[in-house]
């Protein structure tokens, strides 16, 4: 099993701690059933007013994901090195998307001294003719979860599956707040989930989860994050469940996340 991303950074040695992916977040318990929660978050929704008024083709995220090849030995990281993708396209597939570096921290959350490739360093660019920009979802993303289901969920139809979905569909686009209203109607009416309580995200905004196993992939929980002020859904975050052994890496281990609404 081998398990890295991105290139080595300057200034770590064998010294630092290592990790198998960055540290899980921490969450605290809350006294509401999932219908209340959502229900929350819906109506805080309709309340907010920073959202975008309609669909924009762009989005801007931050993430990690661990590059995991079967039939190798266990290798840890040293760091954490997470990258920036901004993308912008046109109805015409036409667009431009960059990826720079983010902040490299330490797996114990420690951000890293003087880290090369620097935070903001484009890593990857390109420019997509007329035609070219691989967009997931072509047409504008509707507010109806009935509408939404047969594109995010697939022949699958689990949450674990639906959030998938969501998470490449917010990978392309930007969607007002009746869409995400519309996104948790949608995994929450696709099977069962559990409420995993409140916490900070990897951009220091308070955050509730929501946690569901794929039915696809039984070895790995997904949790997806709504804004607990404005609703939105914020981020989502792969643990590794150990189910049958299936990775030669620890339970509980992040193996990938991904936030939305950031700034490098």
């Amino acid at each position: 099993m081998i398990i890295a991303v991105g290139v080595p950074l300057a200034g770590l040695d064998s010294t630092h701690a290592t990790a198998y992916g960055p540290p899980p977040l921490p969450f605290t318990p809350l006294d509401e059933s999932l219908a209340e929660v959502v229900k929350d978050a819906q109506a805080r929704l309709e309340e907010d007013a920073t959202g975008v008024g309609s669909a924009d083709r762009e989005s801007a995220s931050n993430g990690w994901f661990a590059q995991i090849s079967g039939n190798a030995t266990e290798d840890a990281l040293t760091a954490i090195e997470p990258q920036n993708r901004r993308v912008a396209w046109s109805e015409d597939l036409s667009g431009h998307e960059t990826v720079t570096a983010g902040m490299p921290y330490l797996p114990d959350g420690t951000p890293v001294a003087d880290p090369t490739p620097a935070p903001g360093s484009i890593l990857w660019e390109t420019t997509y003719e007329a035609g070219e920009f691989p967009a997931p979802f072509r047409g504008v993303p509707a507010d109806d979860p009935t509408m939404l289901a047969p594109l995010l969920t697939g022949d699958a139809g689990g949450p674990a599956d639906a959030i998938n979905g969501i998470t490449a569909l917010l990978n392309a686009w930007t969607v007002p707040n009746a869409t995400h209203a519309a996104f948790l109607d949608l995994i929450t009416g696709a099977g069962e989930m559990t409420v995993e309580g409140t916490t900070t995200d990897r951009a220091g905004r308070p955050a509730i989860g929501l946690r569901a196993t794929s039915d696809t992939t039984p070895w790995f929980d997904v949790i997806v994050l709504m804004s607990a002020d404005s609703g939105r859904i914020i981020g989502v975050e792969e643990i590794y469940t150990g189910f049958k052994d299936q990775l030669a890496i620890p339970p509980g281990t992040v193996t990938s996340y991904t936030i939305w609404e950031t700034t490098p």
